[in-house]
């Protein structure tokens, strides 16, 4: 498959009060269980760590670090994209729990499908589009140097200049892949609805 993975876990998980992909969910944590998911549909998967992070090291995966620190996912994008060796990469934030395998094949299957002029193929659920859910083509890595330079660190701005296929999910556990945790009563929401009695 011309497609590897990328995780986005460069962020400070300022609001949850420790490092988010590092929190139990399922029996592990949560990034591993992330890259897991990742790994039945992609034969590699690289963690795009900000300036990099010695606890994802028990992953096993390659670290790719910001080129433009402090400039949020849009820089782990760039990072992550710019090391890619296939022409697809398969993205998601490592703060979304509820990714499944089902979810992540459908996003790769409709991006390797895709017309050669399409740049991305992106979640479409709740109304909205999920830029951090998706795959995008390699070549537009380098789209992201001059917002990045500019200091115009917002995705969708970024998102906006694509030429982008929306996938929408149409089963209810594949909606829940956009439920994202960025304090903690959503990760202890995310507990409570995986079922889990103990974190």
């Amino acid at each position: 498959m011309d497609m590897e993975g990328l995780i986005l876990a460069g962020g400070l998980s300022t609001r949850m009060g420790e490092d988010k992909a590092m929190l139990p969910f399922s029996g592990s944590p949560l990034i591993a269980r992330l890259a897991d998911e990742l790994r039945k549909t992609v034969q590699k998967v690289t963690v795009a760590a900000g300036e990099g992070r010695e606890a994802y090291r028990f992953l096993g995966l390659p670290q790719v670090l910001d080129a433009y620190p402090g400039a949020g996912p849009l820089a782990g994008l760039h990072a992550g994209l710019s090391a890619c060796g296939t022409s697809w990469c398969l993205v998601s934030a490592c703060d979304m729990p509820f990714v499944q395998a089902s979810w992540l094949k459908k996003l790769a299957d409709k991006a390797l499908e895709a017309p050669p002029e399409v740049d991305a193929v992106l979640t479409l659920a709740g109304g909205r589009v999920h830029p951090l859910l998706g795959a995008y083509r390699k070549r537009v890595a380098s789209s992201l140097r001059e917002p990045l330079e500019a200091g115009k660190y917002k995705v969708m701005a970024w998102v906006d200049t694509l030429e982008v296929i929306h996938l929408q999910p149409e089963e209810q556990e594949e909606s829940l892949a956009i439920y994202n945790m960025n304090h903690p009563r959503e990760y202890h929401e995310a507990v409570r609805i995986w079922g889990q009695e103990e974190i």
